[in-house]
């Protein structure tokens, strides 16, 4: 059955009810993130209707000021939607990444900490080499290939991608990022699996990087993420029953 809930009117109001609102999904209660999440709706929705940055410390100085209804409704739409289990991340369209702010669609998968570490990697092993070409075998929300690209200067990469949806969003973060510098990221969409290294062709590159699928049906998997992110990012080929391995 819905719940019906008034729209609040101030800031504090705002802060109350989007907890008590995500106080309804037992894992955000479990891991203490009503407020911490209800703080981000807040300041996610403001932006997005206002076009105007408004910082956590600004919004408990302004607890008590007036609430634009179509802040109001922003916030309670949000607040239900992650309520009933969608990622924070999808909620909000995006998830900051290495310092940048990258979109984020169910057409991705959520940047995870495990990525900044092979990230972190790929930096201390290509700082004295000053890459000229990389290759991204699965380039998804295009973070690394992007993060490469924002450090090193001179680079070039070439990114495979199956998903049409990832490869949208691919560009429009390279375009947000990089600006000018979103021409040294040739895309290639591929319509395969067994794709994703032969469309490179036979150009020699400096490196390969790859953060690919690698789940199966005996890996215990949070039910959230089974339900919202793309399949095809989770499993090899989407197949929840092939090979693990099989990128690797």
């Amino acid at each position: 059955m819905a719940v019906h809930f008034d729209l609040p009117h101030s800031f504090a109001q705002a802060l109350e009810l989007a907890q008590k609102i995500l106080s309804r999904n037992r894992k955000i209660i479990r891991h203490n993130l009503a407020q911490p999440e209800a703080e981000q709706i807040i300041v996610a929705s403001y932006r997005e209707i206002l076009n105007r940055e408004l910082s956590r410390a600004e919004l408990y100085t302004r607890l008590n000021d007036r609430l634009l209804e179509p802040v109001a409704e922003k916030i309670m739409l949000y607040a239900l939607a992650r309520a009933e289990g969608k990622p924070l991340q999808y909620v909000l369209g995006y998830q900051y990444f290495s310092e940048h702010e990258y979109l984020v669609t169910s057409d991705v998968l959520i940047p995870r900490p495990e990525t900044e570490i092979l990230l972190r990697a790929a930096f201390e092993k290509l700082d004295a080499l000053q890459p000229g070409l990389g290759l991204e075998i699965g380039s998804g929300s295009g973070i690394l290939s992007i993060e490469l690209l924002h450090r090193f200067k001179h680079l070039r990469m070439k990114a495979s991608e199956k998903s049409e949806g990832a490869f949208r969003i691919t560009t429009k973060n390279a375009e947000r990022i990089l600006g000018a510098g979103a021409h040294r990221l040739a895309q290639i969409q591929v319509s395969d699996a067994l794709s994703v290294l032969m469309a490179f062709g036979s150009e020699k590159a400096d490196f390969l990087i790859a953060n690919p699928p690698y789940l199966s049906t005996d890996d215990e998997i949070d039910e959230e993420t089974l339900a919202h992110e793309p399949s095809l990012a989770l499993f090899p080929g989407g197949d929840i029953h092939q090979d693990a391995l099989f990128f690797y």
